[in-house]
Order: structure tokens, then sequence, then C-alpha cells
């Protein structure tokens, strides 16, 4: 009786310790699943900063071309009125 209790005792730890280390291997490649998965996500995240730092230059310099732009038109706008200031005046001194 004893024999067959230490038969059956053996027989549990061998299958529990099988099954322990085939639930260690499991989570062994879980793991380094994961961290493949951690490492395909920080490459696609530096993609994306690359991406919107373009979209950032991008739009920082259309801004900046718009604002010379502007600063061309208005300096336009003043010759335009000292040009019609300066004519303003040869127009007076003729008509005098």
């Amino acid at each position: 009786m004893t024999s067959t209790v230490q038969t059956l005792l053996i027989i549990m730890i061998i299958l529990l310790g099988t099954t322990l280390t085939v639930i260690g291997a499991q989570v062994y490649f879980v793991f380094k699943e994961l961290r493949e998965s951690v490492k395909r996500t920080n490459k696609i995240l530096l993609d994306v900063e690359v991406i919107t730092d373009g979209v950032a230059n991008g739009a920082v310099q259309i801004t900046e071309t718009l604002g010379k732009i502007k600063d061309t038109l208005s300096l336009a706008m003043i010759g335009k009125r000292v040009w019609e200031i300066i004519r303003g005046e040869e127009q007076e001194e003729q008509d005098n």
C-alpha cells in the first residue's frame, strides 16, 4: 500500500514538474513576443515622430512664407501710397 501511494506521489510530482516546465517555457515565449511587440511599437512611434516633425516644420515654413508675403504686400501698399502722394504733389505743382 505504501509502495502504491509513493508511486502515485512520484508520478504526480513528475507530472506537476513537467506541467510547470511547459508553462514556464510558454511564459518565456509570451515575454519574448511581448518584447518584440514593444520594439515594433517603438519603431512605429519613432516613425510617427519623424512624420509629425516634418508636418510641423512644413507648417512653420508655410506660416513664415505667408508672413513674408504679407510683409511684401504691406511694403508694396506703402510704396503705392508714397507714389500717390508724390504724384499728387507733382500734380499740385503743375496746377500752380
